[in-house]
């Protein structure tokens, strides 16, 4: 996971929810575009209510749209996805 390339995480969002982070469906590139730039991805807790908490949060943070919120790395978001298995207090904060 700590080599997982960042491009992924809308991946990850959509293997948790069942759906891509913001629907691109039926739009055109440049539509397509200005929702990417401008939408915000649905809360996973909203989708899924058993995701609330730390795994939403820590998708949240990975998903952030200001990159110097998000993690800095893979390894970051390996070792918050680490410590909530292991029961431990994650380091991302939900907003």
């Amino acid at each position: 996971l700590e080599d997982w390339p960042s491009d992924k995480v809308p991946g990850l969002y959509e293997c948790l929810s069942g759906r891509l982070p913001i629907d691109l469906a039926d739009c055109s590139l440049p539509t397509a575009v200005r929702r990417i730039c401008e939408a915000r991805p649905e809360r996973l807790g909203q989708l899924r209510p058993e995701l609330s908490g730390d795994i939403e949060t820590i998708v949240a943070r990975a998903m952030d749209a200001d990159p110097a919120r998000r993690y800095q790395s893979a390894g970051e978001l390996a070792l918050d996805i680490r410590r909530h298995l292991e029961g431990l207090p994650i380091l991302a904060r939900s907003d």
